[in-house]
């Protein structure tokens, strides 16, 4: 009933910060398609949807801050890919912390719009 109500407030955006990963967990793959099939904007940081899923021409990115690694809490969750594409896009600075990166000089996001 949740997910059909949520289904009819039509196309929007969604904003992930300090999402644990959860969104990593295959026990999550059901709500991770939902929202990417319903958002036409993703703000994350990167605890939201692992950013494989927005690498593909589906998706224009841009990159906010600087993305190195997760905290050490959740070092299992590195991503290289996004490491990478923050290492060779430009990226604007970022003015205040974000999720489990509250100094500012460490916090990323991006913001994934649907082509």
């Amino acid at each position: 009933a949740y997910r059909n109500w949520v289904a009819g407030l039509g196309h929007g955006a969604t904003y992930f910060k300090a999402a644990s990963y959860l969104m990593y967990d295959d026990r999550f793959s059901q709500l991770r398609e939902f929202i990417l099939a319903r958002s036409n904007v993703v703000v994350q940081d990167d605890s939201g949807i692992p950013f494989r899923h927005f690498n593909n021409p589906g998706w224009s990115i841009r990159y906010h801050g600087h993305y190195t690694s997760p905290t050490s809490l959740f070092a299992k969750y590195m991503q290289t890919d996004l490491r990478d594409a923050f290492a060779s896009n430009p990226s604007s600075p970022l003015a205040f912390g974000s999720g489990y990166h509250w100094e500012p000089h460490e916090a990323n996001l991006i913001i994934a719009v649907r082509r």
